[in-house]
């Protein structure tokens, strides 16, 4: 049997359980709550980055075009990420960061962020990526498929119609499994 969550490896072979069958109780992902907040409260303040607030209503109507914009097909003008898919961040830009983030989360694509002057080895882990998308003049030497997220693309997706509504959005597998977004930090950051 499997070591049980939180259970100590070294525990006699008695205590040791198998993971429980009973599934985790659903729970809202951070675009649903975002969508209530929108709905609830439109114009508070959702995101404050330097000195500038993006309102409620904004930042669900933004994180909608950037659904659009990497959903969808080719010839929709989107990236055609779909479920299970994987994709690396880099971006200089903090908002666009977490709208990319989020609209991954929406389509089931996993997120893994990351600096090309920081620890990630560049290599062989962004190679394993089905996408990475990064700011002008830093794409990687290795990856499968590339997208600069350029100042023309991010007009383009800012001009685009939302993709709502959507239903309600949930973790890539049902049973819990599969990541939804891998995060590297010093620890500093929290």
């Amino acid at each position: 049997a499997e070591v049980g969550w939180g259970m100590d490896r070294n525990a006699p072979p008695a205590m040791k359980t198998s993971k429980p069958e009973t599934p985790a109780p659903a729970v809202a992902s951070t675009v649903d709550c975002i969508a209530r907040h929108a709905a609830g409260r439109p114009d508070a303040a959702a995101v404050v980055l330097g000195g500038q607030e993006i309102s409620y209503r904004a930042f669900h109507r933004d994180i909608g075009r950037m659904v659009a914009a990497l959903g969808g097909s080719g010839g929709s003008g989107g990236l055609g990420l779909e479920a299970g898919q994987s994709v690396a961040v880099e971006t200089w830009n903090g908002y666009l960061h977490w709208l990319v983030l989020l609209a991954c989360d929406v389509l089931g694509v996993v997120t893994l962020s990351y600096a090309p002057t920081g620890e990630f080895p560049e290599g062989d882990g962004l190679a394993a990526m089905d996408l990475v998308m990064c700011s002008a003049g830093r794409a990687p030497a290795r990856a499968r498929r590339v997208h600069v997220m350029d100042q023309a693309w991010v007009d383009a997706v800012m001009a685009r119609e939302p993709l709502w509504p959507v239903g309600p959005v949930g973790p890539a597998a049902a049973d819990g499994t599969a990541p939804f977004r891998i995060v590297k930090s010093s620890g500093t950051t929290g």
